[in-house]
């Protein structure tokens, strides 16, 4: 597989006082798709079953996900990014870790967890995290099996 991460530059982006940096690429595969569920979470955890069922479909390649904690009902909205192949060569799974509570001022304790957490994986494609209203950080990593 060739390289493909050829950066041409970064546009800094202000969504909802929410800086986010932008990378505008080539010759990157990306995707187009997007499959949406939402899901209760209770007791620090979400049912999985279905958003892991599509993940693994003989003809979907999870290229990203994203969570939102949406804390008037305790539910999570989970989207993956995902494009549609006629032969899909592995297994994903997704794996849903509490690193902790949120200390803004120790955010090197919650890498050094994520970090820990990630050298148990194999093959993460990308992560995502949000805070519960008991400011209890999760993080959503996609893998590969």
């Amino acid at each position: 597989m060739q390289n493909q991460k050829k950066i041409i530059n970064f546009e800094p982006i202000n969504i909802n006082r929410i800086s986010v940096i932008q990378i505008k690429t080539q010759n990157m595969k990306g995707h187009s798709n997007f499959k949406l569920f939402v899901e209760d979470f209770k007791d620090g955890n979400f049912p999985m079953n279905r958003v892991k069922d599509f993940i693994n479909r003989e003809d979907v390649v999870p290229k990203s996900i994203g969570i939102e904690f949406l804390e008037s009902n305790s539910k999570v909205v989970i989207s993956v990014g995902h494009t549609i192949e006629n032969e899909v060569d592995a297994s994903y799974e997704l794996t849903l870790v509490n690193l902790g509570k949120l200390d803004a001022n120790n955010l090197e304790a919650l890498e050094l967890i994520m970090n820990q957490e990630s050298s148990k994986l194999n093959g993460i494609i990308c992560h995502e995290f949000f805070v519960s209203k008991e400011s209890e950080v999760y993080s959503l990593f996609l893998a590969t099996k």
